[in-house]
């Protein structure tokens, strides 16, 4: 629908809020002042959407951006499948290199760690990297039970990952160990 929408506590119809006034959404993270923003994996962009909706401002132009995350510092993460596959997007609008070349074969998504560095998805690698600014990138995990990894949260000190193809969400630590939460129905 070329759209973003909120669903609220009541379970009322979801309101759009751009009109449909993006492209192909991956995306979403929400700034420490309400607003949305979402990488157009489709228009080559990130988009700032109002908390109440209406015209998206294009921030940054990014290729190919798939997943975005917020530090506690304001600054947008973005990974995409472009060359330079995370950058950091700075409240001036400028784009900062965090990591460059193609080390992943196909990123998603991506979530900080609490160091400053960050975990990165890789459906078609059947990894989660881990990225820290100046270094290289590491495979956290590096296949089963991992398939397509796509989503990734953190949540009391763990990721959470979610593998459509693999149809289970993990649990990994910060060691790499992978503990399924859901397994599928047989």
């Amino acid at each position: 629908t070329r759209d973003v929408y909120r669903f609220n506590a009541d379970g009322e119809e979801p309101t759009a809020l751009t009109a449909g006034g993006i492209g192909i959404p991956m995306g979403i993270a929400v700034t420490a002042d309400g607003n949305l923003l979402v990488t157009d994996l489709e228009l080559h962009c990130v988009w700032k959407v109002a908390l109440e909706g209406g015209k998206p401002e294009k921030i940054a132009m990014v290729k190919a951006p798939t997943g975005i995350t917020v530090d506690a510092d304001g600054r947008a993460w973005i990974v995409s499948r472009g060359v330079d596959p995370v950058q950091r997007l700075a409240a001036d609008g400028s784009l900062d290199k965090v990591v460059t070349g193609r080390p992943f074969r196909l990123p998603h998504d991506i979530v900080l760690d609490q160091e400053g560095g960050a975990f990165v998805t890789d459906g078609l690698g059947k990894a989660i990297w881990h990225v820290v600014e100046g270094s290289e990138p590491q495979k956290l995990v590096d296949g089963d039970p991992l398939v397509n990894p796509v989503g990734i949260s953190r949540q009391e000190g763990k990721m959470i990952v979610a593998d459509s193809h693999a149809r289970s969400v993990f649990s990994v630590d910060s060691k790499g160990q992978v503990i399924p939460l859901v397994t599928p129905e047989e």
